[in-house]
């Protein structure tokens, strides 16, 4: 495939899930020249940011979901074993810690090489991002403003 095969595609792929989030009443900032969309929905405990990015070259679309929050120096070892906990268990996604900055994001990524994809993988996408944000955002804060042991993070998490 030529790269300006795998670029229209991205853009395909890009304005199919403009659409997906025009029907789902999304409101959304997006950059046709970047392939990149940026929107904030309302969560239970905490906003949830959701940027979503179409990388042409690689044929792949991700959903990156930064927390609001920073874990502070002190409870980085903490929230190391969190998302470690997090993630061994997750289907679809994860969440990537950065112990140096201590910035939290969730990502899920998904392969368009040679496809369009549909309706129903946009909103798997989105839908399963939001979902899974909104179940550990909450729990990663608390243990990161708590004291815990490894055995209790690991029955908070579960």
């Amino acid at each position: 495939m030529t790269n300006s095969d795998g670029l229209q595609t991205a853009r395909d792929n890009f304005s199919k899930l403009c659409a997906v989030l025009d029907d789902n009443k999304f409101k959304y900032e997006k950059n046709d020249e970047e392939l990149s969309i940026h929107c904030l929905a309302k969560g239970k405990e905490m906003p949830v940011e959701i940027i979503i990015k179409f990388n042409p070259q690689l044929e792949i679309v991700s959903l990156l979901s930064p927390l609001p929050f920073t874990v502070k120096e002190e409870s980085r070892n903490s929230a190391a074993v969190a998302v470690a906990r997090i993630n061994f268990g997750m289907v679809d996604g994860n969440f990537d810690f950065n112990y140096s900055t201590g910035k939290l994001v969730f990502r899920l990524t998904a392969s368009f090489a040679n496809s369009i994809l549909g309706k129903d993988a946009f909103e798997y996408v989105l839908f399963t991002s939001l979902q899974t944000v909104e179940e550990y955002n909450g729990k990663l804060l608390t243990v990161c403003e708590k004291n815990m042991s490894v055995d209790q993070i690991y029955n908070f998490i579960d």
